[in-house]
């Protein structure tokens, strides 16, 4: 997104008071500029294919920016190892309790991806990470 798009889909927001998703929108483009190669990306987007979710077939612009932004926070790949772990041991996420499913972009956007951090999806008893693990994981987050 150039500039003159990025400031006219920032004032739209502003001018209906929506001031959160405008602060939103000016770091994700702002994360998305940095540099992440494409077989970083790719890397990343293999890890959640390899989860049985919906696929990413074609891994487009506002995916790129988002995935962007998110390995920003969390560049280390092990750290998307574990996250993509704890998704995978959620029922709910993986489908296994209702009809919905996670997907891609529902997981990349960064509230969401921030209640699977804090557990908010594991089953009810633990995550099913060693309590070494978990410590770990919970550190890398911070920041």
């Amino acid at each position: 997104m150039d500039n003159n798009e990025l400031d006219s889909k920032v004032s739209n927001l502003l001018r209906v008071g929506r001031l959160v998703e405008a602060k939103q929108l000016i770091e994700d483009e702002l994360d998305a500029r940095s540099p992440a190669s494409p077989d970083e990306m790719q890397s990343i987007v293999s890890l959640y294919n390899a989860l049985g979710l919906p696929r990413v077939e074609r891994l487009t612009d506002v995916r790129k920016r988002a995935l962007r932004a998110r390995m920003k926070s969390h560049p280390d790949y092990d750290w998307w190892e574990k996250f993509f772990a704890r998704v995978s041991r959620s029922p709910f996420l993986m489908g296994k309790t209702s009809t919905w499913r996670a997907t891609f972009d529902w997981l990349m956007n960064p509230r969401n991806l921030q209640k699977v951090i804090e557990g908010n999806y594991d089953p009810p008893r633990s995550s099913g990470l060693s309590e070494s693990e978990e410590a770990a994981f919970r550190m890398s987050r911070v920041g």
